[in-house]
């Protein structure tokens, strides 16, 4: 292979080129992970000796922009992996502590030592004769013991009580928390970092998210989040599920587009505190996308 550099404009497109290969390298990789904050940063270090060599290139200054934007990407990924794994770690501690504290709460008593032998041939001690006045007793009935509590299953259900912000809406750190139901994958985006792509040419895909947010005191709560149609003509509309003010189990929907044909990236905020019955605690959000190709990003509830 020759390595003899090339000069002018030509050893600038050959800089420029090898940034691109690192690039598109970075965001195969987890972007919570440091092999792509290098494979972003040797991609920056040839787009700044591409843009050195031929100053006046607009095209070679356009990517610095992008890898500063996905490299603060990275660094929010890899501060949420980080306070997760915090989370979860405080969690399982705790959830272990209660299990040794229920654990020795249900241990059987202790095994009582043997009567003392008696001697062969030693006579029987005499049963003591019950009192004729002397009423008689009844054992005490024993309380039936309570069934073990079952940790729920159900991502409502477990969402009780706690709160649970919306997480990862930018997809910048995958998928978790969400889940998909259909067909949908976390995808790269050159000028968006990563983005969650629904593939809902044919059955609906739903992307769906657990939440706790106590909302019945709130003077305002907003969904908000960017989509655009990549192909057919999708349409999407926000499942929200919540508890109105009595406890009951709510569901309603907010349509975010009937059917648009493909375009540009489209902001869409919707007001939480207007439905009806009005929500008290939010449980889950669910995206639900139909039609074509969806592309969302910056899912994002903001309450005040």
């Amino acid at each position: 292979m020759d390595r003899k550099p090339f000069k002018g404009d030509k050893e600038a497109a050959r800089m420029h080129n090898i940034g691109v290969a690192h690039e598109a390298l970075a965001y195969a990789l987890p972007i919570d992970g440091p092999e792509h904050r290098t494979e972003l940063a040797q991609a920056q270090d040839f787009y700044k000796k591409a843009l050195a060599l031929d100053p006046g290139e607009k095209y070679f200054a356009e990517p610095l922009q992008r890898i500063e934007v996905s490299l603060q990407y990275a660094a929010n990924a890899q501060r949420y992996t980080d306070e997760t794994r915090q989370w979860r770690e405080a969690r399982d501690k705790r959830g272990g502590a209660r299990a040794a504290r229920r654990a020795e709460a249900e241990a059987p008593p202790a095994a009582t030592a043997p009567p003392a032998a008696v001697a062969p041939n030693a006579p029987a001690a005499p049963r003591p004769r019950p009192s004729a006045a002397a009423p008689r007793k009844d054992p005490a009935p024993v309380a039936a013991k309570a069934p073990a509590q079952v940790r729920a299953q159900d991502g409502l259900a477990s969402s009780a009580g706690l709160a649970l912000p919306l997480r990862n809406g930018s997809f910048e750190s995958g998928l978790d928390p969400w889940t998909v139901d259909g067909k949908g994958v976390v995808a790269p985006d050159a000028r968006r970092g990563r983005v969650f792509q629904a593939a809902a040419t044919g059955a609906a895909t739903t992307l769906s998210q657990p939440i706790g947010v106590d909302v019945q005191a709130a003077p305002a709560a907003t969904l908000s989040l960017d989509y655009k149609v990549a192909a057919g003509e999708g349409r999407l509309r926000v499942l929200v599920a919540y508890d109105d003010a009595t406890g009951k189990r709510r569901t309603s929907t907010l349509e975010v587009t009937a059917g648009d044909a493909p375009g540009a990236w489209t902001p869409w905020t919707g007001d939480l505190l207007a439905l009806r019955p009005r929500a008290a605690r939010l449980k889950e959000i669910r995206l639900v996308a139909e039609g074509g190709t969806v592309l969302l990003d910056n899912v994002a509830l903001t309450v005040r």
